[in-house]
């Protein structure tokens, strides 16, 4: 498995295996999925798909961490100061879940979840978001 710093663009050819496997294992589960069917979506070769995660198994967890680092990295960036203990859980809650669904709806649906202006999430996400979704 690889062990030294990524390039940039090894780290996109990472980004996009885990990308295509994540699509992959949500689409078909883990034993209807095949690395050929991963490699056919995200490009590159069968080895460097060995050389960054060493087998399916390995590609699966990489897969896990890859989403759970950007959730906790959502959580991480939101700014709770100035806020009582129950405004700030209840934002980090919100935005918590709102990732949870933006990342399901994205791969499993192959679309945004459309009662995006429904959900309570921090300014900065909203502002993010808003030139993908107009009427937020």
């Amino acid at each position: 498995m690889q062990q030294q710093p990524l390039s940039q663009r090894g780290q996109k050819r990472r980004e996009a295996i885990l990308e295509a496997a994540t699509d992959a294992f949500l689409q078909h589960g883990y034993e209807g999925t095949t690395l050929d069917m991963i490699i056919t979506q995200a490009g590159g070769s069968r080895r460097s798909l060995y050389d960054y995660f060493g087998d399916k198994q390995g590609l699966f967890g990489a897969v896990i961490r890859y989403h759970a680092d950007k959730l906790v990295e959502e959580i991480r960036s939101i700014d709770v100061t100035g806020m009582s203990a129950r405004e700030g859980l209840t934002m980090l809650a919100n935005n918590f879940v709102f990732a949870l669904l933006e990342l399901i709806c994205n791969h499993f649906c192959g679309q945004s979840f459309l009662f995006i202006s429904e959900v309570q999430c921090g300014t900065d996400k909203k502002e993010k978001l808003r030139p993908l979704y107009p009427g937020l």
